[in-house]
């Protein structure tokens, strides 16, 4: 599912940098070590704020940045080739639910609130299963069903309300030992999932 014009602004806004940055980014890769993941698959990159992280945080050897949307994807060509010239970053259009990648070829899999604007959410968590290899790392921060009933909330509508419980049932049936990571502000959601 494509962004509303209105989620765009807001994915671009300061607020949403500030959030990814001092909240998300760091809650997500606390306990991680730069180098740990060669190669890390982004879902859903939008403007590049969590690509910026993953960068920063990580330190991969190689990073794919995917996001179903064109438009989304030139802004994150350019905050890379802004702030990461030399970075082996390569961003591409991709779907979730059928990723265009072989079996077992990255080291992680991150994606920062992608689950609940699609749809076919399971389809999702099993791809990023058959992407990841043996013992790779699914590294989530996901909006829950609180956040959409905040007045901001309601501007942004979801392809899918989704519950802990609901998220967590799905990743353990696709083969995920689910470690949490923390939450912030009831509404988002943070895990270490295993392969």
């Amino acid at each position: 599912m494509k962004l509303s014009s209105f989620e765009k602004m807001i994915m671009r806004s300061f607020g949403r940098r500030l959030m990814m940055n001092h909240v998300e980014a760091p809650t997500l890769f606390r306990g991680l070590s730069k180098g740990q993941f060669p190669r890390i698959l982004e879902l859903g990159c939008g403007t590049g704020i969590g690509t910026m992280q993953i960068l920063h945080r990580l330190e991969p050897a190689e990073l794919i940045a995917t996001d179903y949307d064109e438009e989304m994807l030139g802004r994150a060509r350019q905050q890379v080739a802004r702030k990461w010239p030399n970075a082996a970053v390569t961003l591409r259009q991709a779907d979730a639910t059928n990723l265009p990648f072989a079996d077992g070829q990255f080291d992680a899999v991150v994606a920062f609130g992608v689950l609940h604007h699609i749809r076919e959410y399971p389809k999702a968590v099993r791809e990023i299963a058959r992407v990841l290899k043996t013992g790779g790392a699914f590294l989530l921060e996901e909006v829950t069903r609180e956040a959409h009933f905040w007045p901001l909330g309601r501007l942004m509508p979801a392809a899918v309300l989704l519950e802990d419980k609901d998220v967590i049932r799905v990743l353990e049936e696709s083969g995920f030992s689910v470690n949490w990571k923390g939450r912030y502000l009831r509404a988002f959601l943070l895990l270490d999932c295993q392969k």
